[in-house]
C-alpha cells in the first residue's frame, strides 16, 4: 500500500463520509496532468471531503474558467468551500 492510499484509509477513517470515485481515466489523460498530480489520478477521481474538493482529472484540466484565472502554468485540481483553490 502506497502512502498516498495509507492517507485515504485513514481519512475514510476519521471521515466515514467522504466520497472518493476510483479512477475513471486512462493513461492519455493522467500523461496530461502534472507528475505530482498522476499518482493520485491512476488510482483516485474526484472526492468530496468535509474540508474540501478534488475534481475529476478530465474537469481539472478542461475547467475554461480555471484556466483564465491562473494560466496554462497552474491547474486547479480541487477547491475548500471558503474560496481556496487548490493548485
Amino acid at each position: 500500500m502506497s502512502e498516498l492510499e495509507k492517507c485515504l484509509s485513514e481519512l475514510r477513517e476519521a471521515y466515514p463520509d467522504i466520497e472518493i470515485q476510483p479512477c475513471n481515466c486512462g493513461d492519455d489523460v493522467i500523461g496530461q496532468l502534472p507528475p505530482p498530480l498522476r499518482e493520485y489520478y491512476r488510482l483516485y477521481g474526484a472526492a468530496d471531503f468535509p474540508f474540501g474538493h478534488i475534481y475529476s482529472a478530465e474537469v481539472a484540466l478542461n475547467d475554461p474558467v480555471a484556466k483564465q484565472a491562473f494560466g496554462d502554468e497552474w491547474l486547479e485540481f480541487g477547491c475548500d468551500d471558503y474560496g481556496s483553490f487548490w493548485l
